[in-house]
């Protein structure tokens, strides 16, 4: 799956109305020997720049996605056991910081500081059932976006519905009442341009087909 950046307003028939929700995938990293993990640090730098400009307009912002990292021991269930991978290396979790330290509120972390609150669980050996699992999936919110964040939704009430989904579903749920400008429209798509072009030069080239 390719890293990606989307930005967009949401229809104004939508329940919780986001004014700008880039949704991300960032590069998973891995090796961190290997040119994969600059490329990943790298267009971190490129989603801190974007972000920032974000700010600087003053609206309500999330920045939603598949971060691929685990930014703190209590967002794993093995930290020793994953000290060595690229989602949770100083690096990356330095770069998450950078993001948070721009102005950006965590929807977890604002409503809870206790550990075990994952996103991520393997298919293999159980991790579903037995909660083995990472915090790589975020909810970033600006300022004017921080400010409508109501409540969570019941971890077990999300978790029964993440049964019928597998363990790779999101069990976390975060109510947010937002309205959208008029407007709102026309400029989230020169956004979704200024974005696109922000983040394009970090695609990875497709590998060249053998001979």
């Amino acid at each position: 799956m390719r890293s990606r950046a989307i930005s967009r307003a949401w229809s104004p028939t939508a329940l919780a109305r986001f004014f700008a929700s880039p949704r991300s995938i960032l590069p998973n990293g891995n090796p961190p020997d290997s040119d994969k993990y600059p490329y990943k640090l790298r267009f971190m730098d490129a989603l801190i720049a974007h972000a920032k400009a974000l700010l600087a307009q003053e609206e309500r912002v999330v920045l939603a996605g598949d971060y691929n990292v685990i930014p703190a021991p209590e967002d794993v269930y093995d930290p020793k056991g994953w000290a060595g991978d690229a989602l949770f290396l100083p690096q990356t979790r330095a770069k998450f910081r950078e993001l948070l330290d721009a102005g950006y509120t965590e929807a977890l972390r604002a409503v809870t500081d206790a550990p075990g609150q994952y996103t991520f669980w393997d298919y293999q050996a159980g991790a579903w059932q037995k909660n083995n699992g990472l915090r790589i999936d975020h909810l970033l919110l600006s300022p004017q976006a921080a400010d409508r964040l109501k409540k969570r939704r019941s971890r077990q009430a999300v978790a029964r519905r993440g049964k019928a989904l597998g363990p790779r579903a999101h069990p976390r749920g975060f109510p947010l009442k937002l309205t959208r400008r008029a407007g709102a429209a026309a400029v989230s798509r020169a956004r979704d341009d200024r974005a696109s072009r922000a983040l394009s030069r970090w695609r990875r080239p497709d590998p060249a087909p053998r001979a």
